[in-house]
């Protein structure tokens, strides 16, 4: 399935000739000089056909079940930024830029994407027909000693004073630990291709990460 950027891009885009770019990178506090060599041959069947096509060095294996759910973010952030450099709008003639906009649009959506385990999990969920429908995520259809745990830990940040330091970080130890085993739990189910499963799962991140949310937005406001 290819979102609508994807098909645009892909109608407007035949074929980029070979370019090489030499750019700065800043590495640990350092400066130094690399040169990418970006050869773009595009055609309609050599165009991305998922985000992950977008990060051949980082994401050499692919989605799941040929490749791992659990991706390095910092490989992936690394590479991001080199094809964000090789995309930029200003490093392009005239006559390309609205072509290499839509390219840095669409490395900027693939990254966004996978770089969350949420959205990740989501997206993969897509690629299948899985998609989570509003509805499905709503009480009525999520166990009781789920709910029971994130209405438990809701009335604890909530009743939790400004200053209470040490009860926000055992929730959010907590909460951690949830997110690292949901990631665990995902990682089988999408490698197994249990695509119901999986998609089960990623209810329950989507529990546990607006979670981490509303402790991230408490911490910040004391």
């Amino acid at each position: 399935m290819l979102s609508s950027k994807l098909q645009n891009y892909r109608c407007q885009i035949k074929n980029i000739k070979r370019t090489q770019i030499t750019y700065k990178i800043n590495d640990n506090s350092q400066n130094y000089l690399e040169t990418l060599s970006l050869r773009r041959s595009y055609s309609f069947r050599s165009l991305p056909r998922t985000h992950y096509d977008l990060f051949p060095k980082t994401l050499t294996a692919g989605p799941p079940p040929s490749g791992p759910f659990h991706i390095d973010t910092r490989a992936l952030r690394h590479e991001f930024l080199q094809l964000q450099a090789l995309a930029h709008p200003d490093r392009h003639a005239t006559s390309s830029k609205q072509t290499a906009e839509q390219e840095s649009a669409l490395i900027n959506e693939a990254y966004k994407t996978l770089q969350n385990p949420l959205s990740r999990a989501q997206y993969l969920l897509s690629l299948r027909n899985f998609e989570i429908k509003e509805w499905e995520a709503g009480a009525a259809d999520v166990d009781f000693e789920l709910l029971y745990q994130v209405v438990e830990t809701r009335e604890a940040i909530e009743n939790a004073a400004p200053d209470d330091k040490i009860t926000l970080r055992k929730l959010k130890i907590e909460n951690d630990e949830r997110i690292k085993q949901s990631e665990s739990v995902l990682s089988h189910e999408f490698g197994s291709e249990n695509w119901q499963k999986a998609k089960t799962e990623t209810i329950r991140l989507k529990y546990w990460m607006n979670i981490k949310s509303c402790l991230d937005e408490f911490e910040t406001s004391t």
